[in-house]
């Protein structure tokens, strides 16, 4: 397979991604409501595996290597990036438009002083780029010239199945518990939500622990070894768990205290006993 051929997929997905964190941009622009960086991030992904599909030699079954494996792989790979970031985007837009923007991006915007609109706009350029350098991570699979599907293949399609079933679980549950008025600044820990502080981002790394795995069944499969470790980075103190906690502590105090002392940050586990009388309820 020659560079050009090879190559043509980053470079669509560095240019699509690129104009559409722009228009992100202008529709921020309209309503300054910094939340549509987050429909964008999902967008990212989704049109990443449309390229990478679009692209490969073997886009349908029929063509060159008829009925083989790796079109079925390259077909797999491009299913599960689709199903996890539309699932992901379309949640985001409910929010999006129902809600009030992310108190998170008012904080930022409350320390950023002047030239907020352009300071949002190289916000939405670097999770652009990031979005881009994090979907090369998903190209191995479509380079694999192997015909038979690995059970690495097997066992990442069953973690990122775990993954997608585990982050709409807990988005769901939390949107059903917003959604009650007498949930009105409680603290949300049914479910999920009991045994992790945020099981919606546990399980969105599980799921880029899946994509992975499935390409460790690929020739190439170290071109995605960082992916995982970045979003677990991201995660747990970038733009994940430190923003989120800090809003929420600012909104609940010390209810959210309590729920912090008693139930993991992350990985999901048995919460603890309550310390208190009133944390006893």
């Amino acid at each position: 397979m020659h560079v050009e051929t090879i190559l043509a997929p980053l470079y669509d997905n560095l240019l699509t991604m690129f104009f559409l964190m722009l228009l992100c941009w202008f529709i921020y622009l309209l309503n300054k409501n910094a939340g549509i960086v987050d429909i964008g991030w999902a967008l990212c992904f989704f049109v990443a595996a449309i390229n990478y599909q679009t692209k490969s030699p073997h886009f349908l079954f029929f063509e060159d290597y008829a009925g083989s494996t790796w079109a079925l792989r390259n077909w797999i790979m491009t299913l599960m990036i689709c199903i996890w970031s539309g699932r992901l985007a379309i949640h985001l837009i409910r929010r999006y438009l129902n809600s009030p923007e992310d108190p998170r991006y008012k904080r930022l915007k409350e320390g950023w002083g002047g030239w907020i609109d352009l300071k949002i706009l190289l916000l939405f350029m670097f999770q652009g780029i990031l979005a881009f350098l994090l979907s090369i991570a998903f190209y191995p699979p479509y380079l694999e010239i192997n015909k038979y599907l690995t059970r690495w293949e097997v066992i990442g399609m069953g973690v990122w199945l775990i993954g997608v079933i585990g982050e709409s679980l807990a988005d769901y549950q939390l949107t059903q518990f917003k959604a009650d008025p007498a949930n009105e600044g409680k603290v949300c820990d049914v479910g999920l939500w009991e045994y992790s502080r945020h099981p919606n981002y546990f399980f969105e790394w599980i799921v880029w622990i899946g994509f992975y795995l499935f390409t460790l069944g690929s020739a190439d499969w170290y071109f995605g070894i960082y992916a995982p470790i970045v979003m677990l980075i991201l995660l747990l103190y970038v733009s994940g768990i430190r923003l989120t906690e800090n809003q929420a502590l600012s909104t609940k105090g010390e209810a959210y205290r309590s729920y912090q002392r008693r139930t993991n940050a992350f990985f999901p586990w048995f919460p603890k006993e309550p310390d208190s009388p009133s944390e006893r309820g």
